[in-house]
């Protein structure tokens, strides 16, 4: 992946995964922008990079990617400042457990927004540049469940099959063109992420 020295956007970037990854490209990167809804512990995260890296520059986007207008605001503001990223990493996930037939319509939207609308627009909108320029990676965070099913998660696993299959759709599209399109479908991992 040819990112170093270079500019990564990364979603979900408060807890989690999407943290562990700020913090793997910590002395990797020239820029960090990290994107989520809790401010407070994006500014941790801030702090925590620096003392692992004080020359990095390390910009925050509180964003509810759930809210599209949001989104847009915040992928506008990075193309104004930046042009482009090296590297975006669509994290940010939520799920939902319980039967689907019970379930809550607004947790299964805010689900579909954050898990599927949020991640194509984002793809949608820094792929362009990225074929441009004639490099670049995109990292999807799936789902093991994104290549399984299992009852009790209906919206969740449908929303990581659409995830995995638009990675590798992408994939495909982008062959040859120096922009790679990946994803990552983790098991459990110990996160508060079932939880929330």
């Amino acid at each position: 992946m040819s990112f170093d020295d270079g500019i990564v956007l990364i979603t979900g970037a408060s807890s989690g995964i999407g943290r562990e990854i700020a913090k793997q490209l910590a002395n990797r990167a020239a820029t960090i922008i990290v994107v989520a809804r809790r401010n407070n512990l994006l500014q941790e995260l801030k702090q925590e990079l620096l003392g692992m890296n004080p020359g990095l520059d390390v910009l925050i986007f509180p964003c509810d990617l759930s809210v599209l207008e949001e989104v847009e605001n915040m992928s506008e503001k990075v193309l104004e400042q930046y042009g482009s990223v090296d590297f975006l990493v669509n994290n940010a996930g939520l799920g939902d457990i319980g039967i689907f037939s019970e379930s809550s319509w607004e947790k299964n939207k805010q689900l579909i927004d954050v898990n599927i609308v949020a991640l194509t627009f984002l793809c949608r909108r820094f792929l362009p540049p990225m074929l441009s320029k004639g490099k670049g990676t995109i990292l999807n965070v799936s789902s093991g469940f994104g290549l399984l099913w299992m009852p009790f998660f209906s919206s969740y696993v449908a929303s990581k099959h659409y995830v995995s299959a638009l990675t590798e759709c992408l994939r495909a599209e982008c062959v040859g063109t120096g922009v790679l399109i990946s994803q990552l479908c983790p098991g459990p991992v110990e996160t508060e992420f079932e939880e929330k």
